[in-house]
């Protein structure tokens, strides 16, 4: 009988391990279905947030739509309308076109003045400074150079030489010539220094004189009476003694020189002096 009461419990306690069991396996289920659950409601709570969006969203489109069949309506109005400048804009058209054929009824006109005024540039320029004048003023300047060299040896013993030019370029603007004479002085080999007083005395007597041979070569005279003003004034004795010099050798050229003076010294070196002597206003022949 004890055997059969153990037996009895022991199925009766596996029998409680089974139902044990089959609640363990519900409860798992049961958990997993809770969390399938969450998961639902929390996708469900996602949907509904977007879905209120959307219906947002869906709000906004009617007046949108609406907006643009308005758009449409005024596109289409201007489509068909006529624009009020037409006619000025053929008008312009029209113009420009006379315009147009005016310029090259122009530029014909133009071009035909310009084949008769060549000739008249050719004998402007032929006779302005840059033409004529200027081809006799090149022609004279190496004999110019020569003739007022051939005094300064006298003068200087050739240590001052110059050298005359035209056509030199303007400062600041190199596309325009000067056409005036241009003297370039070298004293003792040095170009363009400074010439003291009594070289630039002697300098503008050699200039002079070759001034004056220029002019009675080209009146084919010979000049007969020279006159000088003061040329031995401001000249140390060095200087005095080389325009002596000079004024014997222009006396085999010239019949008379008169050389005008106010250093009484120098009467020495003439042959005939005449005094003029100033007093009470006036002046007299002594």
């Amino acid at each position: 009988e004890a055997a059969q009461a153990l037996a009895a419990v022991t199925g009766a306690l596996e029998q409680i391990r089974a139902e044990e069991d089959g609640i363990s396996g519900r409860r798992a289920d049961l958990r997993a279905r809770n969390e399938a659950l969450s998961r639902a409601e929390e996708a469900l709570t996602i949907n509904a947030v977007r879905l209120a969006e959307l219906r947002g969203k869906e709000q906004q489109i009617d007046p949108l739509q609406a907006r643009m069949q308005a758009e449409r309506r005024v596109a289409a109005d201007i489509a068909g309308e006529q624009s009020p400048h037409l006619e000025d804009v053929a008008h312009a058209d029209a113009q420009a076109a006379r315009t147009r054929d005016d310029l090259d009824d122009a530029g014909l006109a133009l071009d035909g003045l310009q084949l008769s005024k060549r000739p008249l540039d050719f004998w402007r320029v032929a006779f302005d400074n840059r033409g004529l004048p200027s081809i006799l003023m090149d022609d004279v300047m190496p004999l110019l150079t020569e003739k007022a060299n051939h005094y300064l040896s006298i003068l200087t013993d050739g240590d001052i030489r110059v050298q005359f030019s035209t056509g030199k370029p303007q400062k600041g603007d190199p596309g325009k010539v000067d056409e005036r004479i241009q003297m370039r002085i070298t004293i003792e080999g040095l170009t363009d220094v400074p010439a003291s007083g009594g070289q630039r005395s002697r300098i503008n007597l050699a200039v002079d004189l070759a001034l004056m041979d220029l002019v009675a070569m080209r009146e084919g005279v010979r000049v007969d009476l020279l006159l000088l003003d003061e040329v031995l004034d401001g000249l140390d004795g060095e200087g005095h003694r080389r325009v002596v010099e000079l004024l014997r050798h222009l006396r085999g050229t010239h019949g008379s020189i008169f050389v005008i003076a106010h250093d009484a010294s120098l009467q020495e070196h003439f042959e005939r002096v005449v005094t003029v002597r100033k007093e009470r206003g006036g002046a007299e022949l002594v």
